[in-house]
Order: C-alpha cells, then sequence, then structure tokens
C-alpha cells in the first residue's frame, strides 16, 4: 500500500487512465483544427467567399458579408468555395442575375459549405 491508501497497481490504472484522456483530448482538439481549418478564417455571423476551391487553403475569404442584402457578382469565374457561419435561420441564395433576380443556382443555409463551387453562372447574391 502507497502511504496514500493507494497500492501500486492502483496508481498505474490511474496514470494510464489520465493519459488516455490527455489523447483523446488532444484527438479531439485535432478534430477542431481540423474543422477550423475546413471554415477557413470565416468570421461567425459572415457569408464568405472564397477564390480557391481548396479546403486546406485557410487564408482570409477574398469577399465576406454580414448584413443581408442583394449583392452583385463581378469578375467571380471559376470554381471556389462558400463559407455561410451565419447564424440563426437564414438561407443565401444564389441568382444567374443581378439584382437577386433570374434562376437560383444554389441555396446555402447557416453554417454550411460548399466546395468546388462554380461562379461563372452566378451574378448576384442574396445574403440572408
Amino acid at each position: 500500500m502507497h502511504r496514500f491508501g493507494y497500492s501500486p497497481r492502483r496508481i498505474a490504472i490511474l496514470a494510464l487512465t489520465s493519459l488516455a484522456a490527455m489523447a483523446g483530448a488532444e484527438s479531439n482538439a485535432s478534430a477542431a483544427q481540423a474543422a477550423t481549418m475546413r471554415q477557413g478564417t470565416c468570421p461567425v455571423g459572415y457569408l464568405c467567399l472564397y477564390k480557391s476551391g481548396s479546403w486546406n487553403n485557410a487564408k482570409a475569404p477574398d469577399a465576406k458579408y454580414y448584413r443581408c442584402g442583394v449583392v452583385n457578382l463581378s469578375g467571380w469565374v471559376g470554381r471556389g468555395r462558400v463559407v455561410n457561419n451565419q447564424t440563426g435561420r437564414v438561407t443565401t441564395r444564389f441568382y444567374t442575375e443581378f439584382g437577386g433576380k433570374g434562376k437560383i443556382l444554389a441555396q446555402l443555409s447557416a453554417h454550411a459549405r460548399l466546395a468546388d463551387f462554380d461562379f461563372y453562372p452566378v451574378n448576384s447574391i442574396r445574403v440572408c
């Protein structure tokens, strides 16, 4: 018996349990870091657009929008990605024509992501 009333076997079990818990916390942190990488650097409450389609690129967004409304896009061609890090029950829509008109090409609810999104036919976005 150890002076604190624990046997050496009990101390070994407690030590192994603590190590396993720390390893689990580390893998949870790694999962959280991976999720952050996928979200890029899009702040909470924003819709972010990235001209790169890769989730491995955690650079700042090329455009980000906080306020609800219609945004006309110009010069966005090719594949990119979109992160809707807005909160609440909002849906962002992507339209073929300027002014939030025309055919809806995609809809994205809050806390959702689109990879390899083709910006070519998009001419406007209705944020929120």
